[in-house]
């Protein structure tokens, strides 16, 4: 082992390199490396340095690469680092196989599989079907290949043999296949839930908690933590639930109603783009709460208006008979459903009619209805643009206290030395980083 050169400084370019102007790549002889691995003991905020820019250059590419690996920007980067850093080799291990592009792709199409499996297997309601010989494992077989003549039918050209339960051949599965299937798929859930505690030690607390509380978090990094073990939560509750079914299956009783219901949760605890969609319009909903209280003040203003002015009419017959009925018809009509079907019976009566139901249409659809519309628009930017000056500003945070540590406030530069001994850290120690750059 005679010359090393580490995959990150191959990566930087020539005019990032310590030999400047010379074309050639960095390396150093196996003396030196065990020279800066002996300083960078020497100097514990070395190693704290090199975990906080190691979270710097995660953030900025943490949209999608670690999406399906479970790593989040470090919650190890305060006053544990360096029994992080001390962590056994099986640690590590297991955050070497979570990184591999391999077990994302097998994440996601198991993540994917499950919910397609809602779509291909046999639907709940008809797998209590025998074939003939009691076998529900087969299922809706007998359901769909049900025919006859329908018992109501709206011309002629109906009245002919069909398909009771027409499903367009979107059942390719029997209820046995797609049991067999789901059992695969969360099977291999579960071995990357337990490679995730593997990586956090095995560690209820590190894996739910994250060790946030421990420690001195950016507002951003925690915000993310706390999210991110809320979901956990769910991804393991969830799964807990859909084994319980998968092990409570019976002939006898085949149904599984929520296990749609389930499947669409877990994809969402997965989804890190979704997550993502969910917290914009939780900040959403607050926002447009003054908005849509005003819009039903105005719907129950007209509601009145409307119950008192069609009374013992035909209108009044048909959609204001009393409060309810007339917000409810006044509700549908600003949607446009049944607009302006709801105001011909009074239309008919007495042409003034109009100003009311026209008026109300301006009020509410084409100004309440806008002004939601842009609410909505305006708060979704302004929060992606809020999150990147966010992120922006928890990477510079990150890179200032980074600098801190290796100047010790004493001087406004960086040594080569140190600069050698974080770009050796980075290597030997945060595998991330190789898959932050590919």
């Amino acid at each position: 082992m005679a010359r090393e050169s580490t995959p990150l400084i191959e990566k930087l370019s020539d005019s990032c390199s310590p030999n400047i102007g010379s074309g050639k790549k960095n390396e150093w002889s196996f003396e030196e490396s065990s020279t800066l691995l002996v300083y960078s003991a020497e100097n514990p905020s070395i190693k704290k340095a090199a975990y906080l820019l190691r979270d710097a250059i995660i953030l900025a590419k943490s949209t999608s690469p670690f999406a399906h690996t479970d790593y989040l920007i470090s919650s190890k980067s305060g006053e544990d680092a360096d029994a992080y850093a001390q962590a056994d080799g099986s640690i590590r291990m297991f955050r070497r196989i979570l990184l591999h592009p391999l077990v994302g792709g097998v994440l996601r199409l198991c993540i994917f599989g499950l919910v397609m499996l809602s779509f291909l297997e046999p639907p709940s309601w008809c797998r209590g079907f025998g074939d003939g010989d009691s076998n529900t494992m087969n299922g809706c077989a007998t359901a769909m290949s049900i025919k006859g003549v329908p018992l109501f039918y709206s011309d002629d050209s109906e009245e002919q043999i069909q398909d009771y339960y027409p499903n367009t051949g979107t059942t390719r599965l029997t209820v046995g296949q797609s049991l067999y299937l789901e059992w695969f798929f969360v099977a291999m859930l579960l071995l990357h839930t337990v490679l995730c505690l593997g990586k956090d030690n095995f560690s209820m607390e590190n894996y739910f908690y994250l060790n946030a509380a421990r420690l001195d978090l950016a507002p951003l990094t925690a915000r993310r933590i706390r999210t991110a073990a809320i979901f956990r939560y769910v991804r393991v509750l969830t799964l807990i639930l859909l084994v319980k079914g998968m092990v409570g299956f019976s002939l006898l009783n085949p149904e599984r109603t929520f296990a749609t219901l389930l499947r669409i949760i877990l994809f969402i605890s997965y989804s890190e783009g979704i997550q993502s969609e969910i917290l914009i319009v939780m900040e959403i909903i607050p926002a447009l709460a003054t908005v849509a209280l005003v819009l039903a003040m105005v719907i129950a203003f007209y509601g009145l208006i409307g119950v008192a002015a069609f009374y013992n009419t035909s209108e009044g017959t048909l959609h204001f008979s009393n409060f309810i009925e007339g917000v409810w018809s006044l509700f549908t009509s600003m949607t446009t459903v049944i607009y302006p079907d709801v105001m011909m019976a009074g239309y008919n009566d007495n042409r003034f009619v109009a100003l009311y139901f026209v008026s109300f249409m301006m009020l509410t659809f084409f100004f309440f209805q806008n002004v939601i519309l842009g609410l909505i628009v305006n708060i979704y930017n302004n929060s992606h643009e809020a999150k990147g000056v966010e992120t922006d500003q928890a990477r510079e945070d990150l890179c200032e206290k980074a600098f801190g540590l290796l100047t010790g406030g004493d001087v406004d530069y960086v040594t080569r030395q140190q600069l050698m001994a974080v770009f050796l850290i980075l290597n030997d120690d945060c595998d991330e980083i190789e898959y932050v750059f590919t």
